[in-house]
C-alpha cells in the first residue's frame, strides 16, 4: 500500500503543470508526529533539504548522480579531484559551482546506490525530473530559447564544432 501510494504521488507531482505555491513555501510547519509518520518514512531530512533546493533551482543546472560505489578510495579521490578541477569562466562553472555541490552532486552510497537502476532516483527525488514550479512551455519559453540560440551563434560558440579529442 505505501509503495503504491508513493508511486501515485510521484506520478501526480510529475504531471502537474504548475506546482501549488504551498509546496514551495509551506504556510505551516509539520508536527513531529507528521514528520515521523508521513515525511520520515519516505525521505530523510537530508533528502527533503535536497528536494527543497532542487525546487528552487534552475532547470539548466547540471546534476551529477553517482550510482556505483564498488570502487576503491582512489575512485572517491578521482571524483573529488575532477570536481575541484572544473574550469571557471568568470563566475560561471562549467559543471557544478562548489557552493551548489551539496544538492547538485548526489554522491552518498546510503541514498543513491542504485547501480544499473539509476532511474530509481526519480522515485526518491522526483524534483530532479521537474525542478521548476511552472512547467508549462509557453511562447515566452520558445522566444527565450530562440534568443539563446542566436546569442550562441553570434558568439561563435565553438563547442559544437569541436571533435571529442578537442573537447577533452
Amino acid at each position: 500500500m505505501g509503495l503504491l501510494l508513493r508511486a501515485e504521488l510521484v506520478a501526480a507531482y510529475l504531471d502537474e503543470d504548475v506546482l501549488d505555491p504551498e509546496l514551495l513555501a509551506p504556510t505551516r510547519v509539520p508536527t513531529a508526529a507528521e514528520i515521523a509518520s508521513i515525511l520520515g518514512p519516505w525521505r530523510s531530512q537530508k533528502l527533503r533539504r535536497i528536494a527543497a533546493a532542487l525546487l528552487g533551482s534552475r532547470a539548466d543546472r547540471c546534476y551529477l548522480l553517482r550510482t556505483y560505489y564498488g570502487g576503491s578510495e582512489a575512485d572517491d579521490i578521482k571524483l573529488r579531484t575532477w570536481l575541484d578541477l572544473q574550469p571557471a569562466v568568470g563566475d560561471k562553472y562549467q559543471i557544478v559551482p562548489p557552493w551548489h555541490e551539496w544538492f547538485c552532486v548526489l554522491d552518498d552510497p546510503e541514498l543513491f546506490h542504485f547501480g544499473d537502476d539509476w532511474q530509481e532516483v526519480y522515485d526518491v527525488l522526483p524534483e530532479l525530473a521537474a525542478p521548476e514550479a511552472d512547467r508549462r512551455f509557453t511562447d515566452a519559453n520558445a522566444e527565450s530559447a530562440r534568443e539563446e540560440a542566436k546569442d550562441q551563434i553570434a558568439d561563435g560558440d565553438e563547442w559544437d564544432y569541436m571533435t571529442d579529442d578537442e573537447r577533452y
